[in-house]
């Protein structure tokens, strides 16, 4: 069994329970993605914020960790690759919910590496817009679904 933060665990479960917004990190250097991400998860009900790079993602997880995190694996200063290995060493982080955003074409083994660790891997460029948000209306619709019972 994972270590877990217990306080961290019930103020997540008693937030999806009462239908509140759920906060999202979007950690991407690429302005036009995080627009992107703004005006459609804030459409859907989520509180947003955002992070420039790995090592700025980092840090305002650990200060406020957000229930779902977007990341880009191609990032300045610190990789989303970096970024899921420091997560992994932090019992009380392990709860956020890790959607990959990447324009790398991904070798075998980053593959495996990423299966183990998030909850979806989306290629920058190969959907459409709208296609995209279904997805992710989805999988969120999902994710909340179990995080209440």
């Amino acid at each position: 069994m994972k270590p877990f933060d217990r306080r961290t665990l019930l103020e997540r479960l008693a937030r999806f329970e009462r239908g509140k917004a759920s906060t999202v990190l979007v950690a991407d250097d690429d302005i036009s993605i995080t627009q992107f991400f703004q005006e459609a998860l804030t459409r859907e009900g989520y509180t947003v914020s955002f992070a420039r790079n790995g090592k700025q993602a980092l840090e305002k997880i650990k200060e406020n960790p957000p229930d779902i995190l977007f990341l880009d694996l191609m990032m300045p200063i610190m990789s989303g690759f970096d970024v899921l290995t420091a997560l992994d060493k932090e019992p009380t982080l392990k709860g956020v919910r890790v959607f990959v955003m990447t324009a790398k074409v991904l070798s075998p083994e980053e593959t495996v590496f990423l299966e183990k660790r998030v909850e979806m891997i989306l290629k920058k460029g190969t959907r459409e817009s709208g296609e995209i948000l279904k997805m992710l209306r989805e999988k969120l619709s999902s994710l909340k679904v179990v995080a209440a019972q």
